[in-house]
Formats: C-alpha cells, structure tokens, sequence
C-alpha cells in the first residue's frame, strides 16, 4: 500500500507545512512561508546561506506505528548548509536499526527500506539536519495497521547552527532531538546556522501553540554584534516570545564553550552571556548555564574551529538541559 501525501501528512512531527510541486514527492519544511522569504530578502553583511538554511529539514521526523512487516519510502535531499554529507536514521521501539546516507555529495537520492519484526512496532524516522527533505511512495503491506504516534507536549527550538544540528552525522543525537525525545514532545526546530538574536525571524503563525520554547543564541552574537546590538535585539526577541506565548515555559540556554572565547570580539564571551541571561529573566525564562551543561573540551566537539558538539557532546548537552527542564513541568 502507497500512501497519499494526505495519509502521510499525519505521521510528520516537526513539519509547519507541507508543499506538493507536481514532481511526485512532499516538500517538507519547518519554517513558513514568510520566514523563508525573510531570509531571503535578509541584507546582511554577515549572513551566511540564511535562505538555503531554512530549507533545512532539523527535527523532522516520521513518526508511526505499524504491524506491517516492513516499510520503505523513497527521498530527495539537497544541501541547506555549508556541508557535504546527510543522513536518516531510523528507530523500531527506541533502538536504531537503520543509518544512511552520504559523504561529500550537494544532492541525494535513495530509497529507505526496513524490515519489521512480527507484530506492532512503534518507528521513528529522523531527517537530516542540514539537508532538506522530500519524500515519495511510502509503502506499506497492504491491509497493515498505521496509526501516528502522539506526543505529550508541543515544544518550539529556537537558535543557531548547534540548534539546527551541526555537526551530528547521526540526526537522532543532536540536542534538539534528544531533548524532544525526553520530553515526549513534538518539537519544531528553528535553528538556523550563524544566525544571532533577530526578532525578525519569528513568526507565532505556526499552527501550533507550545508548551516549551528553549532559546539558543549570544555565541554568534560574540563574534557579530556590538554589546548595544545584542542588548537591544535580545530584549526584543525574547519580548515578543513572552507576548506570544504568555502561558509557554521559556528555557534560554546561555553560550556554551566555544575555543575562542577568551578572545575578545566586539565583546567579551562572558558579556555577551550576561546580556542573554538578562534578556531572558526580564520576561520569566529560565537560564540555562551553557558552560556546565558541555564539558569545555575539545574531544566534546566535533568541527575543526571547536564550535558544534559531536553526538557525545550534544548527549551532554541535552541531559543538562533536560535536568532543568524538568524541575518545571508539572
């Protein structure tokens, strides 16, 4: 049995749209309409692909349960940041039985097909971080049981490229994902790679009200921005955040160790942390202190400037943040 893209939809976490354009495959996007085209008409001297970043397909996920005996689909991917490779990884009843994807391609093209054991399983299907998504002729045993999996919560991720998923070859560890996975929540992720504190990225049209939003910027901040730039537009964002959402429980994980932070930018490192950790208590978010949560080691980052975590890292990562989290959910 090949599934309709409206049979398909309902098994999408992570996805605020859907776009089918005639070619046989759903386009499958986190950010809407009017943050791509604020993206692309962002005029900024230091953005970095802002545009090809929120094609992006972080946090998205197919998430069902099934007694078919296997299912496979058929994907499109193309590159959404400054790298070269992709990956999906796939999960039966919270253990990972399937990794694929490729090194040093623009562009990728394949088909996912996994065996199931006997009986009903719950699958789980994680796309790549820095490439988009498009999927065609998922497949299923004809008569076989389908259902979506529900989450307990609804959560916003909100940040830069450590948010979107650099540098996890495994999608399922980065932080964004492990977090989710812990708090039983569907999570869309906005991260986007080199991006700073900008109010003019949100948009609260998202088809979703949630109950967590964690905030992740001031490292590019750092390196980017005057201390009155950070000052204002972390007031701003984290202002219209509170306006959005007055009943959402708002988690602002401060800088964690970067190698460089003990140059000095436009600002010092433990400034530019200051200036977020105050933005986010002026309106009742809760501080998350970055620097305990990742050991401040290079053997916990996975790129040549030390800046993304590897999957250890982000495991650290999500285990900090999850340890406050959860001391305010009821």
């Amino acid at each position: 049995m090949v599934l309709t893209h409206q049979e398909l939809i309902p098994l999408l976490h992570g996805a605020v749209r859907t776009v089918d354009k005639g070619d046989g495959f759903l386009h499958l996007f986190r950010f809407t309409e009017k943050q791509v085209k604020f993206y692309k008409e962002l005029v900024h001297p230091k953005k970095t692909l802002f545009f090809e970043k929120a094609h992006a397909s972080s946090n998205i996920r197919i998430a069902f349960t099934t007694n078919s005996s296997f299912f496979s689909f058929d994907y499109y991917t193309t590159r959404a940041a400054n790298r070269e490779y992709y990956y999906y990884d796939v999960f039966v009843d919270g253990s990972l039985v399937h990794h694929q994807g490729e090194e040093g391609v623009r562009i990728g093209a394949g088909t996912i097909r996994v065996e199931l054991p006997e009986g009903e399983h719950q699958v789980t299907v994680y796309c790549p971080p820095l490439f988009s998504t498009a999927i065609a002729n998922f497949t299923i045993d004809d008569g076989a049981s389908l259902a979506p999996i529900k989450r307990s919560r609804r959560m916003l991720i909100l940040g830069d490229s450590i948010t979107q998923g650099y540098d996890a070859r495994f999608p399922s560890q980065s932080y964004a994902n492990l977090l989710a996975d812990k708090l039983d929540a569907i999570s869309v992720n906005q991260g986007i790679g080199g991006e700073t504190f900008n109010p003019g990225m949100l948009d609260f049209n998202l088809g979703f009200t949630p109950d967590i939003v964690t905030v992740a910027y001031g490292s590019n901040d750092f390196t980017k921005c005057t201390k009155e730039e950070m000052t204002e537009n972390a007031r701003e964002y984290y202002r219209l955040l509170r306006e959005a959402y007055p009943n959402a429980k708002i988690f602002s994980v401060l800088p964690i160790w970067r190698i460089d932070c003990v140059k000095t930018y436009a600002m010092r490192f433990e400034e530019a942390i200051k200036i977020a950790r105050e933005a986010a208590l002026a309106v009742g978010a809760v501080p998350i202190e970055g620097l305990k949560i990742v050991p401040n080691m290079r053997e916990f980052f996975a790129d040549a400037k030390v800046l993304h975590p590897n999957e250890l890292g982000f495991n650290f990562y999500a285990n900090g943040m999850y340890n406050v989290i959860k001391d305010y959910l009821s």
